[in-house]
C-alpha cells in the first residue's frame, strides 16, 4: 500500500508561516496589555491599602473617646478600603496567572512557527528556488523573539501576601 501521508506544498507551508508570525504579534500585543493592566491594578491595590492605613491611623488617634458618629464613619470607611484592597489584589493574581497562560501558549506558537519555518526551508530548498534563502531569515527571527519575550519567572507567593485576607 503506498504511503498516503500528503506533502506539504511550498505555498502552503509559507502561508502557515506567515499566519504563525501574524498570531506570535498579535499574542505579544495581548501580553502587553495584560502587562499594563496588572501594573494598574496592583497601583490601585497600593492606593486602596495607603488609604486603609491611613483611616487606620485616624480611627487610632480618635479613640475610645471620640465622637461616636465618627469613629463609626471611620471603621465603616476602613472596612470598605480594607475589602477593595484586597479585591485589587486578588485581580492582580488572576491577572498574572493570565499572563502566565498567554506567555505559555505565545511559546508554544513560536516553537511552531520554527518548526514550520525549517520545513517550508525543507520544501523551498528542494525547487532550488530564491524561496529556500527565505526561511533561515525567519527562523532567525524566531529565534531573536523567542529569546527577547522569554516567560518572566515569577518568585513564589510570599507568607505575608498569603495572608492579607486575615486583615479584613
Amino acid at each position: 500500500m503506498p504511503d498516503e501521508t500528503p506533502t506539504p506544498s511550498a505555498d502552503g507551508l509559507g502561508e502557515l508561516t506567515g499566519r504563525l508570525a501574524g498570531d506570535l504579534v498579535t499574542l505579544d500585543a495581548e501580553l502587553a496589555e495584560i502587562e499594563l493592566l496588572v501594573t494598574q491594578a496592583k497601583a490601585e491595590a497600593a492606593r486602596h491599602e495607603g488609604r486603609r492605613a491611613a483611616t487606620a491611623t485616624k480611627l487610632t488617634a480618635l479613640g475610645p473617646e471620640g465622637d461616636l458618629q465618627e469613629r463609626l464613619d471611620l471603621t465603616t470607611n476602613r472596612v470598605t478600603l480594607s475589602k477593595r484592597s484586597a479585591l485589587m489584589e486578588s485581580q492582580v493574581d488572576v491577572l498574572e496567572g493570565k499572563r502566565r497562560a498567554l506567555a505559555r501558549y505565545r511559546d508554544a506558537v513560536a516553537s511552531y512557527g520554527e518548526t514550520v519555518a525549517a520545513l517550508d526551508a525543507a520544501a523551498g530548498s528542494g525547487a532550488g528556488s530564491a524561496r529556500a534563502r527565505r526561511p533561515g531569515r525567519l527562523r532567525a527571527r524566531w529565534r531573536r523573539r523567542a529569546h527577547r519575550l522569554a516567560p518572566r519567572r515569577e518568585p513564589p507567593p510570599t507568607a505575608a501576601r498569603r495572608g492579607r485576607h486575615a486583615r479584613l
